[in-house]
């Protein structure tokens, strides 16, 4: 379409249609549009010319203002070096961006602030967004245009003003090196016994980089696990350009020095000796890595529970209480502390450490007896606890009693878990060592001593 200043007229041999344009502004617009040019269609959605504030040897961070209306998921890139005629070549697919408003401005040399350079009126209701180019040839001159268009074509109007020319690095980023690797236990809600008794470790590392920016200089991860006299095998790998990590879970609630992130890493064979690899890389293909060795823990332990709910035949209900009987086989390893015996909620993923037995504190086996008391209307079960709940009953949750195996460096098998039923226990008659410090047995909890209201309290001297 014509701008407005534009008349058309018939003329030639041919009678070809010619456009007659009175404003130069619209014209320069319509001549340079596919031939590289520094002029954008009124209707564009982006605002200014892109950024390229950070460029590596292969990569390119392009930052835009946009003012799109809803989410833009992808933006498209068409480039082209001084020797090239116009902007016809779209580089790779569509890439994904990263909406940076709220964040600092990164400015090469020479830049100034957006809104010092756009006119403010411009600026209004537009965001500014961040893309990652890759795969740049080193050394070499370019310039950059986008669109927000995935069937655009060079000249028409989604297209952006082009950039300034910048030009890639001659060498390659390195990465800093992973540090601080150590094996943790893995969440107890989570390391549950598994159908081929695999086991879980969870793997913690520090890196300086670990915030994902869409900038050549952000850290990728990869982590491998190698078994004495076995190739390594890849647990997982992040993936260059995109916002989240799928390998690791950065820990923001941490103070250290240096960020740090962790992977639960299951699948592992137990009591084995494995030796784990953390590799960081960037965007220029460039890698460094660091590695540890341990022993993966136990697989989880053989226990047999038993419900003990009324005296034996012939005896005397005097005096008894029901209990559960919980009975493992022990595991003669100079690496296991222990057992730990935790109290769960069922399918709430609330749960607690309830004993402590040390591997020294229970010669010829493993033995605890835990009294329990019924319970009407318990369950695990939402409907049912929902159910009884509306007909004005005293509602419980189901629990579950859990046996993990403990070795040294506080790791811990998958756990065999024992659910009860209606029974709950007892905890201000359990004692036992209540934490994995304890040197003395004490009572899991006591009985709750409800506070005189100030009514009650008055009534005394009344």
């Amino acid at each position: 379409a014509l701008p407005i200043c534009c008349v058309e007229a018939m003329g030639g041999a041919m009678g070809r249609r010619m456009a007659l344009c009175l404003c130069t502004a619209e014209l320069l617009t319509l001549t340079t549009a596919g031939q590289g040019g520094t002029s954008s269609s009124s209707s564009s959605r982006f605002v200014g010319a892109p950024r390229l504030p950070s460029i590596s040897a292969s990569c390119a961070a392009i930052e835009f203002m946009y003012t799109g209306a809803g989410s833009l998921p992808y933006v498209y890139i068409f480039a082209k070096q001084p020797k090239d005629v116009d902007f016809a070549s779209q580089w790779g697919g569509g890439v994904r961006v990263l909406d940076v408003t709220d964040e600092p401005d990164i400015l090469a040399y020479g830049e100034v602030p957006w809104e010092q350079e756009v006119p403010p009126q411009k600026l209004k209701n537009a965001r500014r967004f961040r893309a990652l180019m890759r795969n740049l040839p080193a050394g070499n001159k370019f310039q950059v245009r986008l669109t927000d268009n995935m069937d655009a074509v060079v000249g028409d109007s989604s297209f952006s003003v082009a950039s300034k020319n910048a030009t890639s690095h001659e060498h390659d980023i390195i990465p800093a090196a992973p540090m601080n690797l150590e094996i943790h236990r893995t969440d107890p809600r989570l390391n549950l016994d598994k159908p081929d008794g695999s086991v879980c470790i969870d793997l913690h590392w520090s890196h300086p980089h670990m915030k994902l920016s869409s900038l050549p200089d952000d850290a990728y991860f990869k982590i491998h696990y190698k078994y004495d006299g076995e190739d390594s095998r890849q647990y997982c790998q992040d993936e260059v350009g995109k916002r989240t990590r799928g390998c690791g879970v950065p820990l923001d609630s941490v103070t250290t020095d240096v960020p740090s992130s962790f992977a639960t890493v299951c699948g592992l064979r137990p009591k084995r000796h494995v030796t784990f690899i953390v590799e960081a890389f960037n965007c220029d293909g460039k890698s460094v890595s660091r590695q540890m060795e341990a022993t993966t823990p136990p697989a989880a332990p053989s226990v047999t529970t038993s419900m003990i709910t009324h005296p034996a035949s012939q005896g005397s209900s005097a005096g008894f209480w029901a209990k559960v009987v919980i009975d493992w086989i022990p595991q003669h390893d100079s690496l296991i502390t222990g057992h730990a015996i935790y109290l769960a909620l069922k399918d709430l993923g609330a749960m607690k450490l309830l004993c402590w037995a040390p591997h020294d504190s229970t010669p010829g086996g493993g033995h605890v007896e835990l009294p329990v008391k019924h319970k009407n209307h318990t369950h695990s079960a939402d409907a049912a606890l929902l159910r009884d709940y509306l007909h004005r009953y005293h509602v419980h949750q189901e629990q579950q009693v859990l046996v993990a195996t403990r070795t040294v460096g506080n790791l811990e098998s998958p756990m065999s878990a024992f659910s009860l039923g209606d029974w709950l226990i007892m905890e201000e008659s359990v004692k036992c060592l209540t934490t994995f410090k304890a040197e003395y047995p004490s009572y899991v909890s006591h009985p709750v001593t409800l506070s005189w209201t100030q009514e009650q309290s008055l009534s005394i001297y009344s």
